[in-house]
This record gives C-alpha cells, structure tokens and sequence, in this order.
C-alpha cells in the first residue's frame, strides 16, 4: 500500500523532470550587421508585427536597442493590436528598459531582453517601442537582412508613428503607418507544450483522483 501512495508524488516530480529538460525553440531571429537605426524618440515611435501558429510557454523577447549615450530609458510593449481602438486590454506586457550604448548606433548591434517567462497562444501580436522616459534611441535595422523563422512563426510588418499621430500618453493607441526602412532586429524564443507532458498531466490527475478514493 505504501508503495501506491507514494507512486502519484513520483509521477509528479518524472512530470516535472521531463517539462525542466525542455530547451526553447528560436521563433524568430535576425544576424547583424545592422545598416541603419530608426528613431525612438518622443516624436517617433516603431513597432513591429509577428505571428505564431501554436501555444508557446516561457516566450523570451529581446530586442537591438541603442543609443550613442548611456543612460537613456524606454517603453517597451506587447499587444494584441495598434492603432486608434486599442486598449490597455489588448496589452500582454510591458516593461522599461535601458538602451545599450553602442560606438555607432547605424552599425552597432545589442540585443535587449525585454520580456521572459510569457504564455502566448497562437495568434498575432505587436512589439511596440515608444515614450523614452529619458533621452533616445532607436531599433537596429538593414533592408537587406532577412528573418530566420520557425515554421509557427511568421513576421508580418515594420510599422512607425510620428507627429500628430503618436499618443505618447498610450502608445499602441497611436496611428501607426507602415515603414519600408527595413526589418527591425529582434529575437522570439519559446517552449511549445509537448503532448506526451500534456497526456502525462491527464493520466496524474487520474491516479491522483483514484487515489482519494
């Protein structure tokens, strides 16, 4: 008896073993040089457009973000949608963050860890960049640099707002028009749930609810 009683914590701890061994996935990636930086000022704000086709647990985002000074901060966000209509609702995530000081903001590559530990389903998202909270920036970028993407993740378009359009009171809500300067440099690394850990999770629970009995 004693054996059975303590074969639902075993299968508990195998469960977690087998989901710890679990390496993320690249999503989506980019290789430097870099040719050219786009603005992130309070006049000017940049977003970028991606999918993913399937759930993924512990998403990671980074992106090149500098600044030919030290010192300088801003707003970074994950939304469901830009423009006029989006709510603080259709915000995933946000965070600060510091821009890395680079020699030459054109050419200078140093991705910037911006978000871990996310849950995201399958669906479209926005990276958007915005409302320095001291000094400025700007995003890596090169027109001739493609994107290395996982078959589940797809990359959908460079956006910027400026002027009259940008709210910087709320970003994502500002008008956003599309860029051709060049792919942003940005990486997305995620885990997607194996289905033997989620038929595992089942047959625990079971054995779990057989044990009460």
């Amino acid at each position: 008896m004693r054996s059975a009683a303590l074969s639902v914590p075993f299968l508990a701890a195998a469960l977690m073993g087998v989901a710890g061994q679990a390496s993320a996935d690249v999503l989506i990636d980019i290789a430097p040089p870099s040719s050219n930086g786009s603005n992130i000022t309070l006049t000017q704000a940049n977003a970028i457009g991606f999918s993913l086709a399937a759930d993924y647990i512990d998403v990671m985002i980074e992106a090149s973000l500098v600044s030919a000074t030290t010192g300088n901060t801003g707003t970074a966000y994950l939304t469901t949608s830009i423009g006029p209509g989006t709510t603080a609702a259709d915000v995933v995530a946000t965070t600060t963050f510091d821009f890395a000081q680079v020699a030459n903001v054109s050419f200078d590559v140093s991705f910037v860890e911006l978000f871990s530990g996310l849950s995201l389903s399958a669906g479209n998202y926005f990276l958007v960049f915005g409302a320095p909270l001291t000094g400025s920036g700007a995003i890596s970028l090169n027109p001739n640099a493609s994107y290395v993407l996982d078959p589940n993740a797809s990359v959908d378009g460079m956006f910027f707002s400026g002027g009259a359009n940008l709210d910087n009171s709320f970003v994502p809500g500002s008008t956003f028009a599309s860029s051709g300067l060049g792919n942003r440099y940005f990486r997305v690394e995620g885990v997607i749930p194996a289905p033997a850990s989620v038929a595992m999770l089942g047959f625990g629970a079971l054995a779990m609810g057989r044990r009460r009995r």
